[in-house]
């Protein structure tokens, strides 16, 4: 197999890069950033924009588990809530919990003085 080089500086290197990067996103609009650009999702999107399955998410609004909205008998999710439901959920870090600890030891002192 015969390999051809082509050589560039890395000015056009750099021009072609960005050319090629340039025609991709003008042909392919990912389906991210469609959901992301969108305030209301419908089941489908939201199930894609928190990676579960649209069954897990349909089990999840059962038990009142997520923030939705139902309209007749469709489904709805504002992304900043669901982006707000996902943060409600943020597991603190060992230094957290150790400042918690630090924070709760030190008031106790004081309202025992």
């Amino acid at each position: 197999m015969v390999q051809n080089f082509i050589m560039t500086t890395p000015e056009q290197l750099e021009e072609l890069i960005l050319k090629s990067i340039k025609t991709a996103l003008l042909q392919h609009k990912p389906l991210e950033t469609a959901i992301s650009i969108k305030h209301i999702l419908n089941a489908n999107e939201a199930a894609r924009f928190l990676q579960i399955s649209k069954h897990t998410l349909y089990r999840m609004t059962s038990n009142n588990e997520v923030p939705f909205f139902k309209r007749g008998k469709k489904l709805y999710f504002k992304r900043s809530e669901l982006l707000k439901w996902i943060e409600a959920g943020k597991q603190k870090t060992v230094e957290e919990v150790l400042a918690d600890t630090d924070d709760y030891l030190m008031n106790r002192k004081k309202k025992k003085q």
